[in-house]
């Protein structure tokens, strides 16, 4: 039973630094400038990795792939879990890389030009 009730702090805790970690994140992604209808079309992908380091949690938003290995990284925030300091990494290539995919899937395809026979 006390096992359990550590594992409640330990889960309040880790909702504590998820907000902050959520918060600091979108702040750095929306000085990125893209449009909120192309975040729109990203967010279902995107899947919350955890892990603890430390004194430290890693929030790591990310597209996954075939392989753990090959996820699309979007960014990553580590918080100080006894401070609540946050430091935000964002990886523009990769976000940069997802929207231009994105554009993609919604481009029309263009009519080739009429021929002149």
């Amino acid at each position: 039973m006390e096992a359990l009730k550590g594992q409640g702090r330990k889960v309040k805790a880790l909702d504590k630094f998820q907000e902050i970690a959520r918060n600091a994140t979108r702040d750095e992604l929306r000085n990125l400038g893209y449009p909120s209808a192309m975040w729109d079309e990203l967010w279902p992908s995107l899947v919350l990795g955890t892990g603890w380091e430390g004194e430290h949690v890693t929030f790591e938003l990310y597209v996954p792939r075939a392989r753990p290995e090959e996820a699309d990284v979007v960014s990553e925030a580590r918080v100080h879990t006894k401070t609540g300091a946050v430091t935000v990494r964002i990886h523009r290539e990769t976000i940069a890389k997802l929207f231009a995919s994105i554009g993609e899937l919604h481009s029309v395809p263009k009519k080739p030009p009429p021929s002149k026979e």
